[in-house]
């Protein structure tokens, strides 16, 4: 069996430049520009909560055998792929006019089937 765990190192590097750069324009702005200096701080203090947050989440993992791949997050509904219903799956990407939307890993000959979001994952 092999299991996936989901990263979150570069959601980590993101969210904590955000939160400096954030603080850094707050300190810079204070002395002229004091309402876009407050802006920004809630800017800061809205990645940080919001960042906090994500990180208190347990991390999902894909474990994947022979006979099934199965999505499991901790508090959610595991998706389980198997091999009974179709041997088939696929990875599709949605690409909008704000550009593309997270990998999915879905089974195309399945109508209705659930699909796995690989957002965090090294597709």
């Amino acid at each position: 069996m092999i299991t996936l765990h989901e990263k979150r190192s570069d959601r980590d590097v993101l969210a904590g430049f955000l939160v400096i750069v954030f603080a850094l324009a707050a300190w810079r702005g204070w002395a002229n520009a004091r309402v876009m200096a407050v802006v920004m701080a809630v800017l800061g203090a809205v990645t940080l909560v919001l960042w906090l947050l994500w990180r208190s989440r347990p991390a999902s993992r894909v474990e994947i055998d022979g006979c099934s791949i199965v999505w499991h997050c901790e508090g959610k509904e595991s998706i389980r792929f198997g091999r009974e219903v179709s041997g088939h799956v696929a990875l599709r990407r949605r690409v909008t006019g704000q550009g593309a939307a997270p990998w999915r890993l879905v089974q195309p000959d399945v109508p209705g089937s659930p699909s796995m979001d690989l957002f965090g994952y090294n597709v």
